[in-house]
């Protein structure tokens, strides 16, 4: 996927603070439906679309997968110092970071997760 993802941002002309932007953004969107939307041993679909328009790039990741808004959680609250910082739990942060706009819905048992990045 990701090499895929990186093949299409370079043909499209996206620079490398983009890329890196979408890459992670993508990937770590990805990687929490593969670690928690799906019962062990079963067999799911995750869905990867991108549209390009003037100055924007707008990725959706659909899964059927158990129902999950992201934005719904509430946003990371920074550790204090290393000794205290947990391990993991930012992924939401970047992609809200990252993104210009994020959208969540829930439609026909399948979540999607709409990220837009500016070119």
């Amino acid at each position: 996927m990701s090499d895929w993802l990186r093949g299409i941002l370079r043909d499209i002309g996206a620079n490398d603070e983009v890329s890196h932007a979408v890459c992670l953004s993508v990937v770590e969107a990805v990687t929490n439906v593969v670690s928690y939307a799906f019962a062990p041993d079963t067999d799911h679909e995750i869905d990867l679309s991108l549209d390009v328009t003037p100055g924007e790039l707008v990725v959706v990741i659909a899964d059927d997968g158990v129902a999950f808004d992201p934005l719904a959680r509430p946003a990371a609250t920074p550790a204090a110092d290393l000794a205290s910082a947990a391990i993991g739990g930012l992924g939401i942060a970047l992609m809200r970071e990252f993104s210009t706009r994020i959208g969540y819905a829930r439609e026909n048992d399948r979540n999607l997760l709409e990220m837009a990045f500016a070119l």
